[in-house]
């Protein structure tokens, strides 16, 4: 299997490729280098943002893509919320486009509990209702109603997860609020 995974030098992106990289050919993306130590047989990287995504070819066949380009910032979202918007929406937009246009039919969208916002009951399920408070928690919303949208139109198979609280060895500490 051939996967293509995005923001791979961030902290999710480096473990998944560490974990993968033993057992399938990846496709590593992001605007970033990453600090990897990786089967070089089983891994290419280009550096790109992932909104320049649409317009790349690969001479190989891909199966799967892995969206984890984001910017991650809740602070700074509010500040600069274009740039959360362009980079977090057209950013999922333009993966997706990519994916249609070069027949990858899974697609897995990394999202967050930010979604949510404030809860309004614990635990948060599934069926919590979604009302995010800030530009961050917006723009991984609309890049989830996309991924829905291009499965109805085009038929790509996606799951949608949305993560709480990631930790672990080799994380930011600016970004390890457990």
């Amino acid at each position: 299997m051939n996967i293509i995974i995005s923001g791979v030098a961030g902290f999710i992106g480096r473990s998944l490729i560490r974990y993968l990289n033993t057992k399938y050919f990846i496709v590593g993306l992001d605007e970033k280098n990453p600090s990897l130590t990786v089967k070089q047989d089983n891994f290419v990287f280009n550096r790109l943002n992932v909104t320049e995504l649409t317009f790349k070819r690969f001479d190989f066949n891909l199966d799967v893509f892995v969206h984890l380009a984001a910017y991650i910032d809740v602070e700074e979202s509010f500040r600069e919320p274009l740039k959360y918007i362009y980079n977090n929406v057209f950013g999922t937009a333009s993966a997706l486009e990519f994916s249609r246009v070069n027949d990858i039919g899974r697609f897995v969208y990394i999202s967050s509990a930010a979604v949510y916002g404030d809860p309004g009951y614990l635990p948060i399920d599934e069926n919590h209702e979604t009302r995010p408070i800030s530009v961050y928690g917006s723009s991984k919303l609309l890049g989830e109603e996309i991924v829905k949208m291009y499965s109805e139109i085009y038929g790509i198979e996606y799951v949608i997860l949305r993560l709480f609280n990631v930790y672990g060895p080799g994380q930011n500490p600016q970004y390890a609020g457990v």
